[in-house]
């Protein structure tokens, strides 16, 4: 959709700000799923015992968290209705 959609006779994609919010939302992603890989490594190499695993998995829950809110906001924002609906229709 934002390939598709003009806006100043461009493509929404290319608006510098679409893609701050796109890559954004793309790291923010990647960074939760890199913390709970590295977690979920950690648990299984030295076990799940320590403060220090209860504290590294309460920060990913808040974090995830956040970044979810901030992906559904900056989806919204870029994709309009089409950012909440599983069809995209």
């Amino acid at each position: 959709w934002a390939m598709q959609r003009k806006v100043f006779g461009k493509p929404l994609i290319e608006q510098p700000v679409i893609r701050e919010k796109l890559a954004q939302m793309f790291a923010g992603v990647e960074t939760c799923a890199q913390m709970l890989y590295d977690i979920t490594y950690n648990m299984v190499s030295f076990g799940s015992q320590g403060a220090e695993v209860g504290a590294r998995i309460a920060l990913l829950k808040y974090q995830t968290t956040r970044m979810n809110h901030l992906v559904a906001d900056n989806a919204v924002q870029v994709l309009g209705g089409r950012g909440v609906t599983q069809t995209g229709m």
